[in-house]
């Protein structure tokens, strides 16, 4: 049985308003069929503020007020991103195969836990309730959610999700240091857990020039960063 084909894009490091603005190109491919998967890092360390987090709450954080920032399309805390490594997949409503978007963000988690411990670090995926907001805090990883991959009590990798038009992007923040050694591999480990066949392939040039667009436009401008 044929596998569903996944592109499998370039690692790379880039600021804060580039790397928001493919993610969201992904989705945009996403819309139109294309189904990709991607990590990178963040050059220089920045901080990613959840869509409808207050811009401003960020400075009650001794270490958020330091970094440069951006706001995400997707919801959730804010999060330090510095020396961790991140991923994006984006899949088409075809490939979501009728799951819930919860479904696919916490079996995408399995995987990544599953991936660590084969190399010998004993993570798992949380359950349980949710906790409720003013249990939270302003940052993503200050406590463990269900879904989220945790490291004995310490959350290591969390997640979060947009939808457009049936398409689903999810990526996340993985806060653990031995991923960065597996950059080079880690999409097509995912891709094969899940059931697909990634193959390397770039970015086209109008997904190019969309990125460059949406970073000068979008989240580079504070219309969009202080918008809440």
């Amino acid at each position: 049985m044929t596998r569903p084909l996944i592109r499998w894009l370039p690692f790379s490091s880039a600021d804060g308003p580039h790397n928001m603005a493919a993610d969201e190109v992904l989705l945009e491919s996403a819309v139109r069929g294309v189904a990709s998967i991607r990590v990178y890092t963040w050059d220089p360390p920045t901080v990613s503020l959840g869509y409808f987090q207050q811009c401003e709450e960020r400075l009650s954080e001794p270490r958020l007020a330091r970094y440069p920032w951006v706001r995400r399309a997707t919801g959730g805390g804010a999060i330090i991103h510095d020396g961790d490594l991140t991923y994006a997949i984006a899949l088409p409503a075809t490939w979501l195969r009728g799951l819930a978007p919860a479904c696919w963000h916490d079996r995408i988690h399995h995987v990544l836990a599953e991936i660590l411990r084969k190399r010998n670090v004993p993570a798992h995926v949380t359950e349980g309730p949710r906790p409720r907001p003013e249990q939270l805090g302003y940052l993503c990883f200050a406590v463990p959610q269900p879904g989220d991959v945790v490291l004995g009590r310490v959350k290591i990798i969390g997640g979060a999700q947009r939808i457009r038009h049936g398409a689903l992007m999810q990526h996340g923040s993985m806060q653990h240091a031995k991923l960065r050694d597996w950059a080079d591999t880690l999409p097509g480990e995912i891709a094969e857990a899940l059931g697909w066949q990634a193959e390397p392939a770039p970015w086209t040039a109008d997904e190019l020039a969309r990125i460059e667009q949406l970073a000068r436009q979008r989240y580079s401008n504070d219309s969009w960063n202080r918008r809440r």
